[in-house]
């Protein structure tokens, strides 16, 4: 009986944070240029769907997030919502590298590959819009 009450609080904290991710990801779409066109918001939408199988593989909870992006800009901040958006109910934790699994979001791939050198990770794969999901070793 006990454990059935667990797993429906559980169940009811996953759907609230998809629920705030969703509305978070639907604000900062609602800032984005209204003249961006139609096939970039369905490539954002599919960006992340790739790390999926990886993920769910090795049953990750938790995910370290690193950018050297500025996260006030519209775009930047609409990168890591959809993250959170397409990866829930995994829980992604930005500015921390200390997870096993992290998703870098650098400027330019020479800031990537320095960071991932730095952490002693190692990458696995990356997606559309080159956030890079690495395992530290």
């Amino acid at each position: 009986m006990k454990k059935n009450h667990l797993n429906i609080i559980i169940f009811s904290l996953c759907l609230i944070t998809v629920a705030i991710n969703t509305f978070h990801l639907l604000k900062q779409a609602l800032l984005f240029p209204q003249s961006t066109s139609r096939q970039f918001y369905l490539l954002l939408a599919d960006s992340f769907k790739n790390f999926q199988p990886i993920l769910n593989q090795h049953h990750i909870e938790f995910l370290g997030y690193y950018t050297d992006k500025d996260m006030e800009t519209s775009a930047n901040a609409l990168i890591f919502s959809l993250a959170q958006y397409h990866l829930a109910p995994l829980v992604i934790e930005p500015g921390n590298t200390d997870r096993e699994y992290i998703l870098l979001d650098c400027s330019t791939p020479d800031a990537a590959l320095k960071k991932i050198n730095e952490l002693g990770a190692t990458p696995i794969i990356a997606n559309s819009l080159g956030v890079i999901l690495a395992k530290k070793q």
